[in-house]
């Protein structure tokens, strides 16, 4: 998790590593394409599925964890 001014800005922008039970709060990523949405320990997921690059354009429901992913429109 990241402790106010302790961390560069740039690892908060563009860090991939999360530890297991390192934050309280759930975080929500991309920027990082993959071909399915990726949950990290419990409280991480990457949900960029490369819409941009022809992949899906995907969300996820932070109540129910249910996660909604469209083909890109052609």
């Amino acid at each position: 998790c990241y402790k106010g001014n302790e961390t560069p800005v740039n690892d908060i922008l563009w860090g991939r590593s999360f530890e297991e039970n390192s934050c309280e709060k759930i975080n929500i990523f991309g920027h990082t394409p993959l071909k399915e949405v990726k949950k990290i320990h419990n409280k991480h997921w990457n949900i960029d599925t490369g819409c941009t690059y022809g992949g899906k354009l995907s969300a996820i429901d932070l109540n129910t964890n249910i996660i909604y992913s469209v083909d890109k429109v052609k």
